[in-house]
């Protein structure tokens, strides 16, 4: 999966009002998980019932606005978010647990899948 992909971030359009309520929907999301980024126990359940949905009514309105599984979306935030840290010069175990990953190697596995490139050499 390629960073710079508009998967779960669909572009918005003047002329479609359901651009702006995914864009809306998916900003509530971003700031949930924001709200819960260190919470390695986060999960789609709690992400689910802070937006007062059952956890298949959200994989359902999810898939369907962005062909994503939930689980996807919150791993991808955090993932982006630890980026920003790592420019920020924090340490990668620092930003494994600022993050919500378990542990560092787990972090390094998805962050390598998902930039292309390990978090030691990424800036």
């Amino acid at each position: 999966m390629q960073p710079e992909s508009n998967i779960v971030e669909p572009e918005t359009k003047q002329t479609d009002p359901t651009e702006n309520i995914h864009q809306e929907f998916l900003n509530r999301i971003y700031e949930i998980i924001d709200e819960n980024l260190d919470d390695n126990n986060f999960s789609v359940d709690e992400l689910a019932s802070e937006l007062s949905m059952s956890r298949t009514s959200l994989h359902r309105k999810v898939k369907m606005m962005f062909n994503v599984p939930t689980g996807e979306i919150i791993k991808i935030y955090r993932l982006k978010k630890a980026a920003q840290f790592l420019k920020q010069n924090y340490s990668v175990s620092e930003v494994a647990y600022m993050t919500g990953f378990n542990t560092p190697s787990y972090f390094t596995k998805c962050f390598k899948e998902y930039f292309g490139k390990t978090p030691n050499t990424y800036h």
